[in-house]
């Protein structure tokens, strides 16, 4: 998965898990482990994919 992809994805996880946008930035101005962290995620879960044309995202547990 490219940089591109994984940026989506966790711009998306952060949106739609609603997480405060200071807390998202001060995690990627950190380090570069959320990409790490976000490939992580992806790979475990089969990957990106969408729903009806659009990106789904999930909580469960």
């Amino acid at each position: 998965m490219g940089a591109p992809t994984l940026a989506a994805a966790w711009n998306n996880a952060v949106y739609f898990g609603q997480v405060r946008e200071a807390l998202a930035q001060e995690v990627m101005l950190r380090d570069a482990s959320w990409l790490e962290v976000t490939r992580d995620v992806l790979t475990e879960n089969g990957g990106l994919w969408f729903v009806n044309e659009m990106f789904t995202v999930q909580r469960t547990g």
